[in-house]
């Protein structure tokens, strides 16, 4: 426990300084803040794991894998970092995030769920690699909103990947949570620096691809394979709330509107510091009932995911009712 504290608070230690020399970013226009934060908060993630990966000496296939994971991930960081400086259209991201998604998924890592084949797997793969890297691009919206869903969601794969036996997985969920922290300390409201969407890229596909790597279910426990869509069920949530109102309003999903959960708390009082504890608040409840999931029978499974339902339905019945711009 020592040793993996020692760790969160030097990868937090390194962000936090990495992410404050960025910040003195000069030349910028008036009244404007840096975009760069997420390229500081992927160095210190990068740097902290190498770090670890060169003394803990990994067994060689987790290793290539680990290694080859980072080596897409720089490349989505520079599609984020050409992004911020140059806005890819939707079909370029798009294109892009394929490419990688597809790469990661012929390196070995994907779903293995028994009953649905290569090509389920490879689609299901597909679909979450892509789903959580946009889920939290779009999150990306206030002061530190990302950025703690994103540390909350990384300590509950951390805590999830320790205790089923995946120690060095949990170790680097725990670097990126300790980097998340780190920049939290400039980003949190009022924000001196921005993650830009090459750190909304960064977490989104870090999460979804090494969340793919913990074993969950057991025979006995198939209900666990939902563990990580219900860890990662606040930016799942708040995605398909936003593409079901831009689909009410006949729009394309892909279009921006303020139709977000936040934007909606807002709209109906709420302040930012107050939008981002409630998103955090429903983050926890999500992430624990996650946990949960683990050492639970199949019927008591069955009412937490009915309980999250059921309050996902009443969140989005009375978000639904908050009039917004369109």
């Amino acid at each position: 426990m020592i040793v993996m504290a020692s760790i969160f608070l030097i990868s937090s230690l390194i962000s936090s300084v990495l992410v404050g020399v960025s910040s003195r970013q000069k030349n910028l226009p008036l009244g404007s803040l840096p975009r760069n934060g997420g390229v500081a908060l992927w160095m210190s993630f990068v740097f902290v794991s190498l770090v670890f990966l060169v003394f803990s000496a990994p067994e060689p296939f987790l290793l290539r894998r680990i290694l080859f994971i980072f080596s897409l991930l720089s490349v989505m960081i520079i599609v984020g970092f050409i992004d911020d400086k140059k806005e890819l259209s939707v079909l370029a991201q798009f294109l892009a995030q394929t490419a990688i998604a597809v790469s990661v998924i012929f390196l070995g890592v994907r779903t293995e769920i028994a009953g649905i084949g290569f090509w389920g797997n490879f689609i299901l793969t597909f679909l979450w690699i892509v789903g959580i890297t946009n889920a939290f691009n779009h999150l990306d919206i206030l002061d530190g909103l990302a950025g703690t869903i994103a540390l909350i969601c990384s300590l509950a794969f951390s805590f999830v990947a320790w205790v089923t036996g995946n120690g060095f997985l949990s170790i680097i969920f725990l670097v990126l949570a300790g980097s998340l922290l780190g920049f939290l300390r400039h980003n949190f409201p009022t924000a001196k620096i921005y993650m830009g969407n090459t750190g909304s890229h960064f977490i989104g596909f870090a999460l979804s691809v090494f969340s793919i790597l913990i074993s969950y279910a057991t025979l006995k426990n198939r209900m666990a394979l939902l563990v990580p869509i219900v860890i990662l069920g606040v930016p799942i949530f708040d995605t398909l709330f936003v593409m079901w109102m831009r689909t009410l309003k006949r729009k394309y999903f892909w279009e921006k509107s303020d139709d977000h959960i936040a934007f909606r708390l807002m709209a109906s009082g709420f302040s930012k510091k107050k939008t981002v504890a409630f998103m955090v608040l429903f983050t926890v409840i999500f992430c624990a009932c996650g946990a949960v999931l683990l050492a639970v029978s199949v019927a008591m499974s069955l009412g937490v995911i009915s309980f999250l339902l059921l309050l996902s339905a009443v969140l989005m019945a009375h978000l639904k009712q908050i009039p917004i711009k369109s």
